[in-house]
């Protein structure tokens, strides 16, 4: 596990030599990375799923256990476009960099009863 600063600056160099120059990219083609706004045009967001086009166990997927998990689900998102998937093996490599251990168990209190 990294520091917060350590974590900061992986992150910030991944946002400033990766994402950046893909969303510059993608502006330049006049396409935005991800929405700013709404869209002018659209009379409604409401799009009716096809049919089959989600199935019980979409509904019934967990959380991602493990980096090998989460990028399984994350090429499957990504299948159709070549420029995030190409993003996903670094992306990867940063998540244990990134991880957060979690806090260890506090010890209760022998006078928790008074508390309640």
């Amino acid at each position: 596990m990294h520091s917060t600063e350590q974590q900061q600056r992986l992150l910030g160099a991944f946002f400033e030599q990766r994402l950046l120059p893909l969303a510059e990219r993608l502006r330049a083609g006049g396409q935005p990375l991800f929405p700013l706004g709404p869209e002018p045009g659209a009379g409604s967001y409401y799009l009716a799923a096809a049919p089959g086009a989600l199935d019980r166990p979409d509904f019934e997927r967990g959380p991602a256990c493990s980096v090998a998990e989460f990028g399984a689900a994350l090429a499957w998102l990504w299948r159709d476009d070549a420029e995030l998937l190409a993003l996903l093996p670094e992306l990867l490599a940063l998540m244990p960099q990134l991880a957060v251990a979690p806090d260890a168990p506090a010890e209760l209190s022998a006078f928790l009863y008074a508390m309640l």
